[in-house]
């Protein structure tokens, strides 16, 4: 079993390398994650200039795990990963893990921005089995290592084996290749698990304005959680019950409404 293992946090994150710890003895593991922090960089890809490569020796003490940076989005990591694992394996891998990304990616605004779900959603794309998983840390800790934060995602990778386990041991439906999965910040091994769907908007996006030191504006991008969180959603689920999320995500984005809209525009468009 091929697994390839990326973040959007960068290749020295906590949550990164105890996800590599955990799963590394179900199988192979490459690991291919950005340089940088990239959080909030979506599905972007780079185009318009090269993509540099970098081996990573003792990416892990005491443990023999191809590593690699990329100084580039986690797309890009995703994209080159499956190269890197051809010219090692002779092979695509076989799932593919991103995470654990520090702070939680409940909602369908979190599926589009937050670059570990879009390194998930490339690998659907790609047509391999892809995990994002996460874990919601308390805002002041969302960028920052704390020793309390480490035990806890040591905590939340070995619920992200366990989940990996039963994935490997049950035949997983065709028509799913994304899952999104999120454990709360209180997890520990005897947290329940719900499968439920996405919350459609989890924030209520602020804008921050102040100036530089020439008193020119400049602005920052942030988001309150809203209240009154629709129930039975993950950001309800995650946060007011504290219980751990799956939600299939499906790739199927133009399929929705289909009939409905050749009817709309009926004297447009040709009818087969």
């Amino acid at each position: 079993m091929l697994f390839l293992v990326t973040n959007d946090d960068g290749i020295e994150a906590v949550g990164l390398k105890e996800l590599v710890k955990e799963m590394s003895s179900l199988g192979d593991i490459v690991v291919v994650a950005p340089s940088t922090q990239q959080s909030g960089k979506g599905k972007s890809v780079t185009y318009t200039q090269p993509v540099r490569v970098q081996a990573k020796e003792n990416f892990l003490t005491n443990m023999n795990i191809q590593a690699y940076s990329v100084n580039g989005t986690p797309a890009d990591s995703v994209i080159i990963g499956q190269k890197i694992c051809m010219q090692k394996y002779n092979k695509i891998p076989d799932f593919i893990l991103c995470g654990i990304n520090h702070g939680d990616n409940t909602s369908i605004h979190a599926i589009f921005t937050s670059g570990t779900c879009a390194a998930a959603l490339e690998g659907g794309i790609l047509g391999i089995t892809s995990l994002a998983f996460s874990l919601e840390l308390p805002e002041n800790e969302l960028f920052e290592k704390t020793q309390d934060s480490s035990s806890r995602f040591n905590i939340a990778a070995r619920r992200a084996k366990e989940i990996v386990s039963h994935v490997l041991s049950n035949p997983f439906p065709n028509s799913v290749k994304i899952l999104n999965i999120n454990f709360p910040n209180s997890v520990d091994l005897a947290t329940k698990i719900k499968v439920v769907q996405l919350c459609p908007v989890k924030y209520i996006d602020e804008v921050i304005e102040t100036l530089d030191p020439r008193n020119i504006p400049v602005y920052w991008l942030w988001g309150q959680v809203q209240s009154n969180l629709p129930i039975d959603t993950d950001s309800y689920v995650l946060l007011e019950e504290k219980l751990i999320t799956i939600s299939p995500i499906s790739l199927n984005l133009g399929s929705y409404h289909l009939e409905e809209m050749k009817d709309y525009f009926s004297q447009y468009v040709l009818r087969e």
